[in-house]
């Protein structure tokens, strides 16, 4: 029986200081930013089975040309901020850690314990570092 797609996740490379960096993209915005250390197309595809299940994995460097270029220009430092939209899938606790780290300021930086501590789990730093 063939698979049924429900949607598809395209994916590209942007170059940065610290090596490829693979950015992916549904059709609501951008989904998985990772480095590509490893086979970063397989974990990808890992990542769909969990969280985009029936996903077609397409690399198409054109459909992300706007969040790559958006990824290149942000590690040079021309970039502060970013003009994308997300397509953020995880638990509710990783949508709380999430929305704590979308508000640490540029240039600024944050400890585990830190992020768990204004999401109201200190004893969560572990689990925010995952």
């Amino acid at each position: 029986m063939p698979r049924t797609i429900t949607e598809t996740i395209r994916y590209g490379f942007a170059k940065t200081p610290n090596g490829r960096v693979l950015v992916a993209t549904s059709g609501t915005g951008v989904c998985r930013v990772q480095l590509s250390g490893g086979d970063a197309v397989a974990s990808l595809k890992r990542w769909c089975r969990l969280h985009a299940r029936g996903a077609e994995v397409i690399e198409d460097a054109r459909a992300v040309r706007d969040a790559v270029r958006q990824v290149e220009e942000y590690a040079r430092g021309e970039r502060r901020a970013f003009d994308l939209a997300l397509d953020l899938r995880g638990t509710p606790f990783q949508q709380k850690v999430w929305g704590a780290l979308r508000r640490i300021p540029y240039g600024e930086t944050r400890t585990y314990g830190e992020v768990a501590r204004s999401i109201g789990a200190p004893s969560a730093m572990r689990a925010v570092g995952a």
